[in-house]
């Protein structure tokens, strides 16, 4: 299962590293996504790849599929997440880039997970 992370590193150690933490951490909410939903979704390396293939354009694919995936997950083990989720990513991602929709997903991963953590204690 996957563990809460600190969102302030993240976002600090990606701007620091001009993006390259960014790429990492990409991988990281895709596996934990995975790990939500118990299959495949999303397929991480496709969608790295096809990242850099596409200059970053990919990154509005991965806004909004990627957060209506983590939604999809978290409705799965019972959590009410917000539907609205997957359209607010997309606009983050116009308007922050592809670093928006992270935060977004990692704010909301987190709030599903400590959740979970509260609940089983």
């Amino acid at each position: 299962m996957p563990q809460p992370r600190e969102l302030l590193k993240a976002v600090i150690l990606t701007v620091v590293t001009c993006g390259i933490y960014g790429i990492i951490w990409l991988a990281q909410l895709g596996s934990d996504i995975a790990q939500l939903r118990g299959d495949e979704q999303p397929p991480v390396t496709r969608d790295i790849i096809l990242l850099f293939v596409t200059c970053g354009l990919w990154s509005f694919f991965i806004a909004y599929f990627w957060t209506t995936w983590l939604v999809e997950g978290i409705e799965r083990q019972g959590g009410h997440p917000d539907r609205n989720l997957p359209v607010l990513a997309l606009v983050l991602a116009f308007f922050t880039g592809p670093l928006g929709p992270k935060v977004l997903i990692q704010q909301t991963l987190n709030d599903h997970l400590n959740a979970q953590l509260r609940n089983h204690h």
